[in-house]
């Protein structure tokens, strides 16, 4: 099972590599901004049941809570492919096939992780299966090439100055009104522009998935070249952060584009496949990072950011790492006051606060 950014499932990371899980429940109330949909919670429970049901190789009561949860939401791109995977693991390549294309239709689209995906290992060769990966490939350059985000202005901005930005990457099964809400009263305090990219892959109205191919780093690069080109941007003052699976992703930014941003704060970042061999020495030195994470967040969590946190410093970054307690997967209580003294902290020259 492909491992999921969930808070759940994170221990299990290095155990898991095939079938797609969608686990909304990964992004809990208090983290999100907009309003939760009204089929949340029995989505979420339906979705922690076939998880269990797949684990257990329990493929044909797995199929039956899939087709619940397509009932309950019938446009849901993730859970169409987790339909695919169970019916090729049941032996119906045809339905397999069938469900995988219907999937892509509804905006499933990274086709690295499924030409590498273990569940398909039966139908891996056949010309249809190809032929619907391309499909998935064509869409995902389409989502690249023509990127969608959301920005928010300051109030009092002047056009005609340098202003700082502030580039926020959402959460799985999230979408940039999320992080355009979170970070509004922070950025009109400092006086910074917000741009939040929507994740390329889109798994059902309004929620949207970052793909593990490099695709997504291409995705937020554009995104960030096209913003440069509307506004005076000042590079001094240029800040990458990200929640959950956009803490991922911002740290697999760093990586990818060492130079693009002079700071990064990752809140609650999932750290999975995240490489020390990603980072060049001296690539950071000119950074400085701040990683929020709470303290009830699992072991595996914690730990994943304390290695990160090793890399990035290798990598020449100045880096400090707060854990928040009794914070769970979630922004801090006093989020407004915790990203300002982040913000803050970044764009400053204090030395890093003792671990």
């Amino acid at each position: 099972m492909r491992p999921t950014q969930n808070r759940e499932t994170l221990s299990n990371v290095k155990t898991y590599t095939g079938f797609l899980l969608l686990i909304a429940s990964a992004i809990p109330a208090s983290a999100q901004t907009t309003e939760p949909p009204k089929d949340a919670a029995q989505f979420d429970a339906m979705e922690t049941r076939l998880f269990q049901l797949y684990r257990q190789a329990n493929y044909a009561e797995a199929i039956k809570v899939a087709e619940d949860m397509l009932k309950v939401r019938p446009k849901d791109a993730g859970t169409m492919y987790n339909m695919a995977c169970l019916q090729c693991l049941s032996g119906r390549k045809d339905a397999a096939l069938e469900w995988f294309e219907k999937s892509v239709s509804h905006g499933w689209c990274d086709a690295t992780h499924t030409e590498r995906d273990p569940d398909f290992a039966t139908i891996r060769g056949d010309a249809r299966f190809k032929q619907i990966v391309e499909k998935a490939r064509q869409a995902l350059a389409e989502r690249v090439a023509k990127p969608v985000w959301k920005t928010h202005i300051p109030k009092g901005h002047d056009a005609a100055k340098p202003c700082g930005l502030i580039v926020a990457l959402h959460a799985e099964m999230s979408n940039p009104a999320d992080m355009i809400a979170a970070w509004a009263p922070v950025a009109d305090k400092m006086g910074m522009i917000v741009v939040a990219p929507e994740a390329p892959q889109r798994l059902d109205e309004g929620r949207c998935q970052w793909t593990a191919s490099s695709d997504s780093e291409k995705l937020v690069s554009a995104v960030l070249d096209a913003v440069r080109k509307e506004y005076k941007i000042d590079d001094a003052r240029t800040v990458l952060t990200g929640f959950s699976d956009g803490g991922w992703m911002t740290f697999r930014m760093a990586a990818d584009k060492p130079g693009a941003f002079r700071g990064l704060i990752p809140v609650a970042g999932h750290t999975a496949n995240i490489s020390a061999s990603a980072f060049k020495r001296d690539s950071l030195k000119d950074v400085r990072a701040f990683i929020m994470i709470g303290g009830r967040e699992p072991a595996a969590a914690l730990s994943g950011n304390r290695t990160v946190r090793r890399m990035l410093e290798s990598a020449g970054a100045t880096v400090t790492l707060e854990t928040y307690p009794g914070v769970g997967h979630e922004f801090p209580k006093e989020r407004d006051k915790e990203l300002t003294r982040a913000l803050e902290w970044v764009l400053g020259s204090e030395k890093p606060a003792s671990p």
